[in-house]
Protein backbone atom coordinates (compact mmCIF):
# COMPACT_ATOMS: atom_id res chain seq x y z
CA UNK A 1 0.00 0.00 0.00
CA UNK A 2 1.37 3.36 -1.02
CA UNK A 3 0.04 5.14 2.06
CA UNK A 4 1.83 2.74 4.43
CA UNK A 5 5.03 3.05 2.39
CA UNK A 6 4.88 6.86 2.62
CA UNK A 7 4.44 6.72 6.40
CA UNK A 8 7.43 4.36 6.70
CA UNK A 9 9.47 6.64 4.44
CA UNK A 10 8.58 9.66 6.60
CA UNK A 11 9.96 7.89 9.67
CA UNK A 12 13.18 6.89 7.90
CA UNK A 13 13.62 10.38 6.47
CA UNK A 14 13.17 12.00 9.89
CA UNK A 15 15.89 9.77 11.32
CA UNK A 16 18.26 10.26 8.37
CA UNK A 17 17.89 14.05 8.29
CA UNK A 18 17.60 14.43 12.07
CA UNK A 19 14.53 16.65 11.77
CA UNK A 20 10.77 16.40 12.10
CA UNK A 21 8.78 15.06 9.16
CA UNK A 22 5.00 15.46 9.14
CA UNK A 23 2.45 13.11 7.61
CA UNK A 24 -0.79 14.86 6.64
CA UNK A 25 -3.83 13.08 5.22
CA UNK A 26 -7.14 14.34 3.95
CA UNK A 27 -10.01 12.23 2.65
CA UNK A 28 -8.34 12.05 -0.77
CA UNK A 29 -4.64 12.89 -0.30
CA UNK A 30 -1.55 11.98 1.69
CA UNK A 31 1.54 14.18 1.80
CA UNK A 32 4.84 14.59 3.64
CA UNK A 33 6.08 17.94 4.97
CA UNK A 34 9.01 19.37 6.91
CA UNK A 35 7.60 22.34 8.74
CA UNK A 36 4.16 21.60 10.13
CA UNK A 37 0.72 20.24 9.36
CA UNK A 38 -0.01 23.20 7.03
CA UNK A 39 2.70 21.79 4.75
CA UNK A 40 4.40 25.10 4.02
CA UNK A 41 7.59 23.16 3.17
CA UNK A 42 6.72 19.89 1.42
CA UNK A 43 9.15 16.97 1.22
CA UNK A 44 10.47 16.56 -2.32
CA UNK A 45 10.77 13.23 -4.10
CA UNK A 46 14.25 12.40 -5.33
CA UNK A 47 15.71 14.15 -7.35
CA UNK A 48 13.90 17.08 -5.72
CA UNK A 49 11.44 18.03 -8.43
CA UNK A 50 8.00 16.83 -7.26
CA UNK A 51 6.37 16.99 -3.84
CA UNK A 52 5.62 13.79 -1.90
CA UNK A 53 1.86 14.24 -2.31
CA UNK A 54 -0.42 11.56 -3.68
CA UNK A 55 -4.14 11.59 -4.38
CA UNK A 56 -6.17 8.50 -3.55
CA UNK A 57 -7.52 6.61 -6.55
CA UNK A 58 -11.20 6.88 -7.41
CA UNK A 59 -13.28 4.92 -4.91
CA UNK A 60 -10.62 5.03 -2.19
CA UNK A 61 -10.80 7.29 0.87
CA UNK A 62 -8.39 8.04 3.71
CA UNK A 63 -9.16 9.11 7.25
CA UNK A 64 -8.00 12.60 8.18
CA UNK A 65 -4.81 12.55 10.25
CA UNK A 66 -1.81 14.72 11.04
CA UNK A 67 1.25 13.64 13.01
CA UNK A 68 5.01 13.83 12.82
CA UNK A 69 8.11 11.75 13.42
CA UNK A 70 10.99 13.35 15.33
CA UNK A 71 14.71 12.83 14.68
CA UNK A 72 14.60 9.56 16.65
CA UNK A 73 11.67 8.18 14.64
CA UNK A 74 9.21 8.65 17.49
CA UNK A 75 5.73 9.78 16.45
CA UNK A 76 4.23 12.92 17.97
CA UNK A 77 1.29 10.77 19.08
CA UNK A 78 0.01 7.27 18.41
CA UNK A 79 -1.93 7.49 15.18
CA UNK A 80 -3.85 5.48 12.64
CA UNK A 81 -4.94 6.02 9.07
CA UNK A 82 -7.96 4.12 7.79
CA UNK A 83 -8.03 3.33 4.08
CA UNK A 84 -11.44 2.41 2.68
CA UNK A 85 -12.26 1.15 -0.78
CA UNK A 86 -12.76 -2.55 -1.55
CA UNK A 87 -12.68 -3.05 2.20
CA UNK A 88 -11.27 -1.27 5.21
CA UNK A 89 -7.57 -1.40 6.07
CA UNK A 90 -5.86 0.38 8.94
CA UNK A 91 -2.32 1.69 9.10
CA UNK A 92 -1.29 1.92 12.77
CA UNK A 93 1.64 3.98 14.04
CA UNK A 94 2.77 2.70 17.43
CA UNK A 95 3.65 5.20 20.16
CA UNK A 96 7.30 5.39 21.33
CA UNK A 97 8.76 3.16 18.59
CA UNK A 98 7.04 4.61 15.53
CA UNK A 99 6.54 1.12 14.14
CA UNK A 100 4.20 1.29 11.15
CA UNK A 101 1.85 -1.68 11.06
CA UNK A 102 -0.24 -2.43 7.98
CA UNK A 103 -1.98 -5.73 7.44
CA UNK A 104 -3.35 -6.00 3.89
Amino acid sequence: NLAAALVRYAKKLAIALRRAVFVVTTASNIKLCYTDATCATPVQEPPGINDFSYNAPSGVALSVASFSFNALGKPSAPASITVTGDGTKTITIVAETGYVQYVP
